[in-house]
């Protein structure tokens, strides 16, 4: 009932705890490994819920953004439903302190990764659609966005997403441009006070530009990226 009462407190949203499907998706595959229950984990329920905020987040763009080819919205709907932003609403929806994780995944800190809170998220979003349809689903939605929007002063459909979402992409074409040749990402994991991390460095030409240790290869790279752009080397080249 705690949970319960935090979550309508922080999302205005109402949940059926009495609900097996609300139940399930806060259940993560380690939990449901290591714990003898009848209720199933919160795969099945993530894949339904990316579809659900797949259509939400398609019509908004289409009608929001109706001077855009198809090329440009899909670019916009890829950087709205990217697993930093969903992680961002899972944590504004109380989730860190929610889902059910295995022992190894508590031990190595999982209710902070990215990847978990955004799958969580998917999930509960398609609890709700089986539970109230549509509408309770988008209303749902509706509501996490408009928090979104208060706690982080901006507007959540925003071209400017676009431009900072995918940095690995832009900085390989400025590359291209400027040195004619196609960059490289080298990854090494190394353990680190008893955690796994990468160590990732972008090279040019076989020159190491700068490097960065990340806990994720993939979000690594896209903050190595950033990094990269921001100290605009490219000027200095030219």
């Amino acid at each position: 009932q705690e949970f319960l009462n935090c979550w309508e407190k922080k999302t205005k949203f109402s949940l059926d705890f009495n609900s097996s499907n609300i139940q399930s998706s806060f259940i993560h595959r380690s939990f449901k490994h290591e714990n003898n229950i009848d209720l199933d984990h919160n795969e099945k329920l993530e894949f339904l819920g990316d579809s659900v905020l797949q259509i939400y987040i398609s019509d908004k763009v289409f009608k929001l953004f109706m001077d855009k080819k198809e090329g440009e919205l899909s670019k916009i709907r890829s950087a709205l439903v990217n697993e930093d932003i969903l992680s961002e609403l899972a944590v504004l929806c109380g989730h860190e302190d929610s889902i059910l994780l295995g022992r190894g995944e508590l031990k190595e800190k999982g209710y902070k990764k990215s990847s978990i809170l955004s799958d969580s998220f998917e999930a509960v979003l398609g609890a709700i659609y089986l539970d109230g349809g549509v509408s309770e689903a988008n209303s749902f939605l509706d509501l996490v966005i408009l928090k979104y929007e208060e706690v982080n002063k901006v507007k959540f459909f925003n071209e400017d997403l676009v431009r900072t979402f995918d940095s690995k992409s832009q900085l390989q074409e400025l590359v291209m441009k400027n040195f004619k040749t196609t960059p490289v990402y080298k990854c090494v994991e190394v353990v680190e006070d008893d955690k796994k991390v990468f160590e990732i460095e972008f090279l040019i030409n076989e020159k190491v530009i700068d490097s960065i240790k990340h806990i994720s290869k993939k979000k690594g790279m896209q903050l190595l990226a950033k990094k990269i752009i921001k100290r605009n080397i490219f000027q200095e080249k030219n």
